[in-house]
C-alpha cells in the first residue's frame, strides 16, 4: 500500500512537470511568433476606436512611383477597440499629388482608377488562407463606397471581428501592363476605408 501511494504521488508530479513544460513551450512559440510578427510591421494600419470611428495610418502604395506593370505586396492590419462588429467592405479614397496634370488631371486620375488592381487576403499573424476579392479596381472600389449595389460592385465577403481583435489582410496591388504612358512616373496618396456594420450575433 505505501508503494503504491508513492508511485501515485510520482505520476502526480509527473503530470504536473509535463504541463509546467507545455506552457514554458507554448509562450516560448507565442513570444516568437508575435515577436516575427512586429518585424514584419503593417504598411497600413486601420483602428476601430471606442466610438467606431474609423482611423487610417500608413498607404496602399508605399509611398513610391508607379508605372504600368508594377507591383507591390503589402499588409493592412484592422484593429477593433469597439464592439463586436462585421466588417462587410473594404474601399479607398484617391488623391494623385503630380501637380504638372493642368486639364489632363480628370483623365490620369480616371486611368489611374481603372488600372490599379487589387486583391485581397485575409489572415492572421501573417498567414493568409482566404482570398476576399480578386483583381479589383480602383475605380469598382469606390463605386462600392459610393452606394452602388450593382453586383458588380460587391467587394468583398463579408466577417465577424470581435472587441479586442485584429486582423490581418495580405493586399496585392497592381498596376495594368496595358495603361498608357500617362500613368509612368506616377505619385499617388491611397486611403483605406472600411464598410462597418453591427454584429446581430452579439
Amino acid at each position: 500500500m505505501i508503494k503504491s501511494g508513492k508511485d501515485t504521488v510520482k505520476k502526480v508530479l509527473n503530470i504536473i512537470l509535463i504541463v509546467i513544460v507545455a506552457i514554458c513551450l507554448f509562450q516560448g512559440v507565442l513570444s516568437i511568433t508575435y515577436a516575427n510578427a512586429d518585424l514584419n510591421k503593417p504598411d497600413v494600419t486601420v483602428t476601430v476606436d471606442e466610438q467606431g470611428r474609423t482611423v487610417c495610418e500608413g498607404d496602399l502604395l508605399g509611398n513610391e512611383l508607379w508605372y504600368p506593370g508594377k507591383e507591390y505586396n503589402g499588409v493592412i492590419r484592422v484593429y477593433n477597440n469597439y464592439k463586436s462588429l462585421i466588417l462587410k467592405d473594404l474601399n479607398v479614397n484617391v488623391t494623385l499629388k503630380n501637380s504638372e496634370y493642368g486639364m489632363g488631371y480628370d483623365l490620369v486620375y480616371d486611368s489611374f482608377l481603372e488600372n490599379m488592381k487589387l486583391t485581397i487576403k485575409k489572415g492572421k499573424l501573417l498567414i493568409f488562407n482566404e482570398t476576399l476579392f480578386k483583381d479589383r479596381s480602383f475605380l469598382q472600389l469606390m463605386k462600392a463606397n459610393n452606394g452602388n449595389t450593382d453586383e458588380n460592385y460587391s467587394t468583398m465577403r463579408s466577417f465577424r471581428l470581435t472587441n479586442g481583435d485584429f486582423i490581418d489582410l495580405n493586399y496585392i496591388l497592381h498596376m495594368d501592363e496595358k495603361s498608357g504612358d500617362e500613368l509612368e512616373n506616377l505619385t499617388a496618396s491611397v486611403e483605406v476605408q472600411l464598410n462597418l456594420g453591427d454584429d446581430i450575433e452579439e
